[in-house]
Order: C-alpha cells, then structure tokens, then sequence
C-alpha cells in the first residue's frame, strides 16, 4: 500500500542522513531519537551548532546521491557482537539482544534497525530538509521528506513561486531583486511620512505650553501618531527651545494606546524616573527611566488630564 511505500522511504532516507550528517558534521553525530511516519521523517542528533544553509545543503546532495544509485539495501540477522564489530551503529542506551537485524545501504551506511525498509535506495528517489533547529542543549532536529513527499513539496513550492509571480508581475528571477526594492522603498516612505508626522506634531513649538510650576518650568505637549524614536526626536527638538524646564510629551498611537516622555534638564535636581511613575496610574501605565530622561506608555489616552495633575503634584 501507498502509506507504507513511504513510511519505508522515510525509514531508509532516515539512515542516509544519519550516515551524511555524520560526514559533513564529523563522528560525534549521534542519533538522539527519531519518528517515521507517510508525510515525513524527523530525526534528532547530537551537535553543537545550528546548520549552516551550505551544510545542509550538502547533507541533501549526498543522502540523495545515495538514493539515485539505485543500490539494493541489505538486510541481515546476525550476532550482536558481529554486528558492532561490522561497523553497525547502535543506539546510545537501547537494550539489544544476542541477535539483531542489520540494515545496510552498502559502502555508505550500516545500522541496527528492526524497522521496515525500502529493498532498493531508487524508491526513495531525493531527500529534502524541511527544518532544522534546536531541541535540548547540544540536542538538533531536522524533518524532512523524501519520494512522493518529496515530490508533493516540490509541486507545493512551485505553485507558491508561480502565485508570487503572477501577484508582483514579474518573473521568478526577478523577485528577489524586486522584494529588495520594494523593501528600501517601504523604508523610504516610512522616514518620509515619520519626518511628516514630527514637522505636524511639533509645529514649531505651537504644540508646546509652558507654565511656572513652584518656581519650574513645566512645559507640556500632546500629539498624537508619534511614538519610540519619533517622539525621542520631537523631545530633542523641544529641549532646544527649552534650556531648563521639567518636559512632558504625551502622543495617542491609538483609542487605548499612549505614548509618554519625561524630559529633565541639568541644572534641575528633579528625578525623571520618579515623576514619571508618578503619571503611571492615571494612564494605566508602565515604564520608568532615568534622572535626565523616563518613557514608556499606557492603555489610558483619556486619563492624561488626570496623569499631567499628578506629575504637577509631585513637582
């Protein structure tokens, strides 16, 4: 039946990437678990390091070359002892009897397995990685397919590139290139449209009110749409017309998203961090910072009457 042509395709294709894995990685891979099923194989071994793209490409190239020899697998029971000494791998902490199976694909891999398998590497046709990561420390997994499967992905993939094409109206070659400009130009109109936003919400100082605060300056101003360095930016502006004041800038980033920065200047012995805390409540807020300079936000746009009375208080 269908199902287990390719649980034995997956079986065997498992072996041929035990053995690759140990020529392109080196003899300290060790299995560390696996599961076979029909849609694909997953394979746990010991390594130290994430694949690189080159490696695993490599580890596919040979596992394949194997498959497309068309070699006829050897299966053999024999005693345990003739076994290892054959050159077999065994599993670390599995239990063996006296006699055990031996699956060989011959001149490339040699294992003790009592699992089904294909009589000839053809049927297995090419293996393909689907992933690879880390599972435990010092612990690495891949998945992958392999005959039919293998094929499935390929028309799988394919498809997704043809969509991709038609989608950006262009060809398959021409796709990375044009993600790439589409990138810079997204990039582009970002800084444009933040640029845009800072010059709105500045306006030259015409968003800023200044008033005396127990002999301070106090000056504050709430925009909206700008947030993280943007509104870094517009205090950096602000400070310049300002050289001593206690700074608060607030801006809504949405209906239950705010945006705040607490702005002290040298010669003032106030702390930013703690009048900041101060504004937390009202704006159900977090974030804190330092002497000179404290951000963060909140869920609360409606409570910043409320935050800045507060923060007031506490001048």
């Amino acid at each position: 039946p269908i199902r287990r042509r390719r649980v034995r395709a997956h079986h065997t294709a498992t072996h041929l990437l035990h053995a690759a894995l140990r020529e392109v990685l080196g003899t300290h891979v060790k299995q560390a678990g696996s599961v076979v099923d029909a849609a694909r194989l997953r394979f746990d071994f010991t390594h130290f390091a994430p694949l690189e793209p080159a490696q695993i490409a490599e580890i596919e190239r040979l596992a394949s070359r194997q498959a497309l020899r068309s070699i006829d697998t050897q299966v053999r029971e024999m005693d345990i002892e003739e076994a290892l000494s054959s050159g077999a791998m065994a599993l670390f902490g599995e239990k063996y009897g006296d006699v055990v199976r031996v699956v060989q694909v011959p001149g490339f891999s040699t294992e003790l397995c009592g699992g089904t398998h294909v009589p000839n590497t053809g049927e297995i046709g090419v293996v393909k990685i689907i992933s690879e990561g880390a599972v435990a420390a010092g612990v690495r997994r891949i998945e992958a397919v392999a005959g039919e499967m293998a094929l499935e992905l390929l028309q799988a993939d394919e498809a997704m590139i043809q969509g991709l094409s038609r989608q950006a109206n262009a060809s398959r070659e021409a796709l990375p290139e044009l993600l790439t400009a589409r990138d810079q130009r997204i990039a582009q109109l970002e800084r444009d449209l933040k640029e845009a936003k800072l010059k709105a919400a500045g306006g030259g100082g015409s968003a800023e009110q200044a008033e005396q605060v127990k002999g301070v300056t106090l000056v504050t101003a709430l925009v909206e749409g700008l947030e993280g360095n943007a509104l870094r930016e517009l205090m950096d502006q602000v400070r310049t017309r300002h050289a001593s004041a206690v700074i608060v800038l607030a801006s809504k980033t949405a209906e239950d998203k705010v945006a705040a920065l607490v702005s002290v200047s040298p010669d003032l012995s106030y702390d930013a961090g703690a009048l900041f805390k101060s504004m937390l409540p009202a704006l159900n807020g977090r974030g804190g910072g330092k002497k000179d300079l404290a951000q963060g936000g909140g869920s609360r746009p409606s409570g910043l009457p409320e935050a800045l009375a507060a923060l007031r208080a506490a001048l």
